[in-house]
């Protein structure tokens, strides 16, 4: 048996009597059994309409985050592809490896884009045996608002040098800053006002030895008789409404030898950040290497320069666009 029991008392707190409860232990047993399986039963049966609530609205859940994730994926598929095609456009609207090669004696490019289209683009028109003009741009932003602003600036120079060969650069840039600023419809304008490029362009005459160079916020690298000059452009770029419309730029007259070396680019190089502090790499550095590695072939200085920005850039992102042009005059 089961017993239990508990003291009677009186009012005044003493003991009175003895209350005893007894039972059989298997009734008790049996009872408690029955109690703890009924408790067991209604707690499974509250755990499996939680559990299958939870199942249901997870479920739904998950479908449409699958669903989501399927439409975004679908969406960055087709943005994906059209920079791949936009990229395509691009490279066949630059001139080709072998149009360098046909025009000077060495040579090399270095063009990384940060994104699948560049912002960044290099240029090169023949205008007879012995003359040709090249340059470098720097279009505002990158990816595909960069992409779309060196399309009109490849398209307005091939219009520009075609009417107009024997203009210097100063005032092919003058003629390309004028229609830029009329096709983007930046007069009086504030919003675009400020989109643009940077250019340094050239006009080389093999047969003369002259160089004609005219830079918009871009420099002009010049190697002659071993020794690295830079020769700054003017302090203004192509558009951009806050600047003056009718602005002028001035034309550099280079007499230079066989063999020497000009380097047209933008600051895409010089402005990546790494290292072991994480600073810009800047123009001193690239002067430094260019000057030290002069003696080697164009192919040979470009895979130092690659090498040498990898390295620095290290496994951070690259921060800009980078286009250079070098070139064996």
């Amino acid at each position: 048996e089961i017993l239990a029991f508990d003291v009677v008392r009186t009012p005044a707190g003493e003991h009175a009597g003895l209350v005893v409860a007894r039972t059989q232990a298997e009734q008790a047993t049996a009872r408690a059994g029955a109690a703890l399986w009924r408790t067991i039963t209604i707690a499974l049966v509250i755990f499996l309409l939680i559990g299958l609530v939870l199942f249901t609205s997870i479920g739904r859940w998950l479908q449409k985050e699958q669903a989501q994730r399927s439409a975004l994926q679908e969406r960055h598929d087709d943005i994906t592809h059209s920079l791949a095609y936009a990229g395509r456009i691009q490279r066949a609207l630059v001139p080709p490896p072998s149009m360098y090669a046909e025009t000077f004696p060495d040579w090399f490019i270095i063009d990384r884009p940060k994104d699948l289209v560049s912002g960044d683009f290099h240029w090169l028109h023949r205008i007879d045996a012995h003359r040709s003009v090249v340059a470098t741009a720097d279009c505002t932003g990158h990816g595909m608002p960069g992409a779309m602003m060196a399309a009109i600036g490849c398209s307005l120079l091939n219009e520009i040098v075609r009417g107009h060969t024997d203009h210097d650069p100063a005032d092919m840039l003058a003629e390309l800053n004028t229609r830029l600023l009329e096709m983007l419809r930046q007069q009086g304008r504030a919003s675009g006002g400020g989109d643009g490029m940077d250019v340094a362009l050239c006009r080389v005459d093999r047969e003369s030895r002259e160089i004609l160079f005219a830079g918009a916020h871009r420099p002009l690298y010049w190697v002659h008789n071993g020794e690295l000059t830079v020769i700054n452009g003017d302090r203004s770029p192509i558009g951009g409404a806050h600047h003056d419309p009718g602005r002028r730029f001035t034309v550099h007259r280079l007499a230079f030898q066989p063999g020497d070396r000009i380097y047209l680019l933008s600051d895409g190089y010089v402005d990546q950040f790494g290292g072991p502090q994480g600073k810009r790499f800047m123009s001193k550095r690239l002067h430094a290497l260019i000057s030290t590695h002069q003696h080697l072939d164009m192919a040979g200085q470009r895979d130092v320069l690659e090498r040498t920005f990898m390295d620095w850039k290290g496994a951070g992102e690259q921060v800009d666009d980078v286009c250079m042009l070098g070139l064996a005059v």
